[in-house]
């Protein structure tokens, strides 16, 4: 990755506390990304999302999901894998967040589905510090929030 796209990324985190990051990855690995989500999808391996410690169904979210394995990710995961620990240990680096891991899933929302708004560090737990979201719709348009 780019040190001075990272450098703008830690710039706004610490100024605004949010950032648009455009182009993660080559237009291809997110082809891959999103090929190898749609067919993950198709076979039915993404399973109904789930919320909290217990792991329990709920209404406030819509989507299916299927959380990647760090330690072993798939060729098509594996970019993304690297560029998240990237941006960890500069987030460490520069912010000294002590981030110890990254998590990564795929998410599909089908028409009409919703996630509420929500924050990402449930019953106040600290261990959540960064979110991010990555595209691979490849008509997403920022008008169409997330």
């Amino acid at each position: 990755m780019d040190p001075a796209r990272i450098d703008a990324v830690i710039d706004a985190l610490a100024g605004e506390g949010w950032c648009v990051f455009e182009d993660l990855l080559p237009g291809a690995a997110t082809a891959a990304l999103a090929g190898e989500c749609a067919a993950l999808h198709a076979s039915g391996e993404l399973t109904a999302a789930r919320i909290g410690r217990e792991k329990v169904a709920s209404t406030l979210r819509g989507d299916h999901t299927r959380w990647f394995e760090m330690d072993a990710p798939t060729a098509a995961q594996q970019p993304y894998v690297e560029a998240l620990e990237a941006l960890r240990l500069a987030f460490n680096r520069s912010l000294m967040l002590g981030l110890v891991e990254s998590e990564a899933h795929y998410a599909v929302y089908p028409p009409g589905a919703r996630y509420a708004r929500h924050l990402d560090q449930p019953h106040q737990l600290e261990a959540r510090v960064v979110s991010a979201v990555y595209y691979l719709n490849a008509d997403w348009r920022a008008e169409d929030g997330g």
